[in-house]
């Protein structure tokens, strides 16, 4: 007499997880038997962490807790997990398993995306057409407003180091004498006398936006130190932004307040 051999059911998954709780995220999910899959783990072991994560997170376990058909035949318990426990679950794990894991809810995500609407009708394809160009448009204000702010960034990385005046005006494309009239409309440079040598304010040394570089001279008293004024980088990128009329965040905080 011939026995007949038996093959084990197929395993069942569960079904996703619904809306089941308004504290918890929609999203991608995934059960622990899944999990168990894409990780090559036993199921008992991902459960085990599982119900340890829920606890800590103090969170309500029956809420995720489902049944399914396991590879015996019988009805076993598992978890179904949105996107946030999924990672935290998995955050102890190995990077190459973890990656699996995350490359699967990228997958669940992409195919949970609707699909572009086509336009039913002429109007609505008219329409459509209508507010994409609206949207070009909007785009391409934004990059034209952001033009001056870009040339800034430019001028400021080209320049490392402290320069003076005069190379300061041709870094930002100006008149030397331009610049020179600007700083001292501003009280921040000044000298003494008709012939007197350019001398930074007090205020804009103690800003740090210009700095004095010393040198020695020959006078008819003898040896002398004589000074040049210096735009640091700081005080280049203010003065570039506020001449530019732009606002930008690098760092600096009142980068035209106290320019003004």
């Amino acid at each position: 007499m011939t026995s007949k051999r038996t093959t084990a059911p197929a395993l069942t998954h569960p079904s996703p997880m619904p809306a089941i709780a308004p504290d918890h995220e929609t999203g991608p999910t995934m059960s622990t038997v899944e999990i168990a899959e894409r990780t090559g783990k036993l199921h008992k072991n991902v459960l085990r962490d599982c119900r340890r994560m829920l606890k800590a997170l103090d969170l309500d376990a029956l809420t995720f807790e489902r049944t399914y058909t396991n590879d015996a035949g019988a009805a076993a318990t598992c978890y179904i997990l949105p996107e946030r426990e999924i990672l935290i679950l998995t955050s102890g794990y190995s990077i190459a398993l973890r990656a699996k894991v995350v490359d699967r809810l990228r997958e669940l995500e992409a195919a949970s995306r609707p699909a572009p609407a086509i336009p039913a009708t002429y109007a609505d394809a008219l329409r459509l057409a209508a507010e994409q160009a609206e949207t070009v448009e909007r785009q391409a204000a934004l990059i034209e407003s952001q033009r001056p702010a870009v040339a800034v960034v430019a001028r400021i990385t080209a320049s490392s180091a402290s320069l003076s005046i005069t190379e300061a005006a041709k870094a930002m494309k100006l008149q030397p004498k331009r610049l020179f009239g600007v700083l001292a409309e501003r009280g921040m440079i000044f000298r003494r006398g008709v012939n007197g040598r350019w001398q930074a304010s007090q205020r804009a040394l103690e800003q740090g936006i210009l700095e004095h570089d010393s040198f020695p001279v020959a006078t008819s008293a003898g040896p002398a130190e004589a000074y040049s004024v210096k735009v640091t980088t700081k005080g280049f990128a203010r003065i570039t932004a506020m001449l530019a009329g732009v606002q930008l965040d690098l760092g600096i905080e009142g980068a035209r307040d106290d320019l003004a």
